[in-house]
């Protein structure tokens, strides 16, 4: 039976369907005798000669975006089957295409198959690039294989002595994780295949038939690999709940938790959200890499402009100063940001935050406890007393904590904190909605940075390109524009998608006269961003176009992102 065709049930059969690799009517006699039938619907179509196998494979590795192996488009190299351990080789069908570099391409039954791949990283102590392959293509070379010697890198049994079992706050053990349970073995090479990857978070989605397994990686959900669900989903689901010190027994109620793990001598912190669904438990684990919570200012994307205008506020000895922007726009890490840039042992400095994130030293960090009664308001008024110089919230979310924060400023205190709005202008109005009056948003407010995140495109495979005049319009370019623009054609690099990494697109409001005096007349969003520009604003918009020109995103990108001018 086809490991792949097996993993992936019926949604090949869809697959082949929408494709029109099989009609209406032969799917439905399919579906009828369904139970008469041993195999998979892939198996199957392939038996009763309604798709050919080199179709279906075709179609598979063009869904999950994997090279197809064919004896026409590789040459496999069977002297590289010495680097392949032999109980690999005794348990599962694995073709050595070619090395290149310190990266070996293999050819296998399922591609998808993490646990595989990285028993074959640690194996061969180099960079697998899986290929799918059909049983049958795997079978013609691998019956005339030559006999397995032990790889020069490799350790035997005898050499490592005897292995113990590691918890996941020990990755780098690698050995040692061969022997451990497989719904440990499971989770350890989930947590560090998103490390690799560059996940910010992991999604765990049970479904009524399967479990899926999804990275978002550069603000981009990935479907990575299904997970059985009557044998390996709910002692993952426990696993995950265990590590994150959270009650196993309680699956009617969400819950909330955090872990912390070590790999490649760098520390990661895990948030983990479950949440009760009509088929199981779904949990989120967010991924916190401590290394980028403490990018510099000029690290963040920000233009000359911004990046100065942005310096000025946050270095004044009061006032508010607000990131605006939506959920996952990179709000809390340019935060971070700006009080890494204005610590210094001279003031004191104090968080509120929910959660805290990063620890930074000599900064007094408070954690919200609803529970326990303490709001970013209620700790808000017991922060005034503390004599703090700076004080960073991490959101306003409310009327009273909106108010406390203008109190704050007003009272000879720089305050630091994010909001939820879709542009620097929208800012002033939404804290006006919030309760707060007129004159004191503008007695208090010293600016509003608001900002996106756009993905960049992919240095591995980019490509020159001239977009069509209609697209440069539509984005809000001269058809006769001129500049550096780039696309992906997709790579392993980049996950077949063309990008790789992110950058942030950001509009500074910056208070003066006419601004302040426009606030106190409760003047509309759109004479507040006309007043800005005659200032010298630039909108996110010009300035994602601004990144598009010098090739380092695209017009698609900053289009998805931003929403297009009125």
């Amino acid at each position: 039976m086809s490991r792949i065709l097996d993993r992936l049930g019926d949604i090949v059969g869809d697959w082949a369907l929408h494709k029109g690799l099989v009609s209406k009517e032969d799917w439905e006699l399919v579906q009828q005798g369904r139970g008469s039938l041993a195999g998979s619907i892939g198996e199957i179509l392939v038996n009763m000669s309604l798709v050919k196998e080199t179709d279906l494979y075709l179609m598979i590795a063009q869904h999950l975006k994997f090279p197809l192996f064919t004896p026409e488009k590789f040459d496999p190299d069977m002297g590289l089957m010495s680097h392949i351990p032999a109980d690999l080789q005794k348990h599962h069908a694995l073709l050595p295409l070619k090395l290149e570099g310190n990266r070996l391409f293999v050819a296998m039954e399922d591609p998808g198959d993490v646990v595989v791949i990285d028993d074959l990283r640690r194996g061969t102590s180099l960079n697998i690039v899986p290929v799918l392959a059909s049983p049958k293509d795997l079978a013609r070379f691998l019956r005339h294989k030559p006999r397995h010697t032990q790889p020069v890198a490799s350790q035997s049994a005898e050499e490592a002595g005897d292995s113990h079992s590691v918890g996941v706050e020990g990755l780098d053990d690698l050995e040692a994780m061969v022997t451990e349970a497989p719904v440990i073995r499971l989770f350890n090479v989930i947590l560090r295949e998103a490390i690799e990857n560059r996940a910010s978070d992991i999604h765990i989605e049970p479904g009524p038939k399967e479990v899926t397994l999804r990275y978002r990686i550069d603000g981009i959900l990935y479907d990575i690999m299904p997970i059985n669900r009557q044998t390996m989903y709910q002692p993952l689901i426990i696993r995950v709940k265990v590590m994150a010190n959270i009650d196993i027994a309680e699956a009617r109620k969400p819950q909330d938790g955090q872990f912390r793990v070590n790999n490649n001598k760098k520390t990661y912190d895990f948030r983990v959200s479950t949440l009760p669904t009509i088929h199981g438990e779904k949990a989120v684990l967010r991924l916190l890499d401590r290394a980028n919570a403490f990018l510099r200012m000029e690290e963040l994307g920000m233009n000359a402009d911004v990046q100065q205008q942005t310096e000025v506020a946050v270095t004044k000895p009061h006032g508010l100063l607000l990131v605006a922007g939506p959920t996952g726009s990179g709000k809390t890490t340019t935060l971070y940001s700006l009080l890494h840039r204005s610590h210094t042992p001279e003031r004191n400095f104090v968080t509120v935050e929910d959660p805290v994130e990063y620890t930074f030293p000599r900064i007094n960090q408070v954690q919200v406890n609803r529970k326990a009664g303490m709001t970013f308001a209620s700790v808000m008024r017991h922060l005034l007393r503390q004599d703090p110089d700076v004080i960073l919230v991490g959101e306003i979310r409310d009327t009273e904590t909106a108010k406390m924060a203008v109190e704050a400023a007003m009272t000879g205190h720089l305050v630091m904190s994010t909001i939820h709005t879709n542009d620097a202008p929208s800012t002033v109005n939404r804290l006006t909605d919030m309760g707060v009056e007129p004159f004191l948003i503008a007695g208090s407010l010293t600016g509003v940075l608001a900002q996106r995140l756009v993905r960049c495109v992919c240095d591995q495979c980019r490509q020159t390109v001239q977009p069509p005049a209609t697209s440069l319009l539509a984005a809000g370019l001269p058809a006769e524009a001129q500049g550096q623009f780039y696309y992906g054609r997709g790579c392993t690099a980049c996950r077949s998608s063309g990008y790789r990494g992110r950058t942030g697109i950001y509009e500074f409001l910056q208070m003066n006269e006419q601004m302040r005096e426009l606030i106190v007349r409760r003047a509309s969003v759109a004479d507040l961003r006309e007043a800005a520009r005659h200032s010298g604003m630039k909108s996110m918009r010009e300035d994602g176009l601004h990144k598009v020109l010098s090739g380092l995103t695209t017009l698609e990108e900053v289009v998805r992102v931003v929403e297009t001018p009125e």
